[in-house]
């Protein structure tokens, strides 16, 4: 079977193997890898392929268009021009779409409110062949046996809200926290000096950012977002997750390996936070059975049978 991808795979690679730090474009090549190992062949031209599937938001034509974003613009009233904008562009993609796929439950219930179109869900996976650069991070940084907490996104954003983890780190000195968003961006949007114990990264190479995971405690989730990966990599990687029960993520993970608290209440984080340090060690023992759960050897075959379904 010959599949082709929207953005053709030969970008999608391209811009993966120069650093950018995109979902979509993540999921789309390491699926193009999976599909390849069990005997697919990813093609460049629609005109060659048997079945045609896109990734993100898109506007031309696809059989199967995996959708990796949606916003309810009530949401983010900060730009609802923008979110408006972008959710028509996907919902023409929908009604265009054979089938669309969403990445969790939470995404395709919003879906099927934009286009009542059928929605299937095949969950996110994480990348098991990804690369890992090792840093003495923690050295590097003076961290110690202090906690240490990772937030992963790079911007600040309504979508992508930082705030909650600047209180918690101002709210509990002892533990140090990374952050991969630039210092200056955290400044300007939440209008005040960080706290000491916040270290800033910066952007990071996939490979080193799975380094980076094996040397901390917890993951730190508060944005809304309708699935995630990061999160099962770092689960993977034997972290737990401190997260909002918001959106397609709390359908990835259990109480056995991830702490939920109730969206923007900082005081729920806060003791969250303190939760899951307290049982760190059962979480820690957890959280790489959970990832387990989440591969593209359990997401690849059924994009396939899907494929499969639409050649008949």
């Amino acid at each position: 079977m010959r599949v082709s991808f929207r953005p053709d795979i030969a970008e999608l690679r391209q811009r993966w193997a120069a650093g950018e730090p995109s979902g979509p474009v993540h999921h789309s090549v390491a699926k193009a890898a999976a599909l390849t190992a069990l005997g697919l062949e990813i093609v460049g031209a629609r005109a060659a392929a048997d079945v045609s599937n896109a990734h993100g938001v898109v506007s031309a034509y696809a059989d199967v268009l995996t959708v990796h974003g949606w916003w309810e613009t009530w949401h983010y009233p900060a730009h609802p021009t923008f979110w408006s904008q972008q959710n028509a562009i996907i919902g023409a993609a929908l009604a265009q779409a054979r089938v669309s796929v969403a990445l969790s439950h939470f995404a395709a219930d919003a879906l099927q409110r934009l286009c009542p179109r059928e929605i299937r869900v095949i969950p996110q996976a994480w990348d098991e062949q990804g690369s890992v650069v090792r840093r003495n991070w923690r050295q590097q940084y003076a961290v110690g046996d202090r906690p240490l907490a990772l937030w992963p996104k790079l911007g600040a954003q309504p979508w992508c809200d930082p705030w909650p983890v600047l209180r918690l780190a101002a709210q509990r000195p002892d533990g140090v926290f990374f952050l991969l968003a630039q210092a200056d961006d955290l400044r300007k949007f939440s209008g005040r000096e960080l706290p000491p114990n916040v270290r800033c990264l910066g952007r990071l190479p996939a490979a080193n950012l799975r380094g980076l995971f094996l040397e901390c405690d917890l993951f730190l989730a508060t944005s809304r977002e309708t699935s995630g990966q990061a999160h099962l990599e770092a689960l993977a990687a034997g972290v737990p997750v401190l997260s909002y029960a918001w959106g397609g993520l709390p359908e990835s993970v259990t109480p056995a390996c991830a702490v939920l608290t109730p969206p923007d209440d900082l005081a729920g984080y806060v003791a969250g936070y303190d939760q899951a340090l307290a049982n760190l060690a059962a979480l820690k023992q957890a959280a790489p059975a959970q990832a387990a759960k989440y591969t593209w050897a359990q997401s690849a075959p059924r994009y396939v049978q899907l494929y499969n379904e639409l050649m008949q």
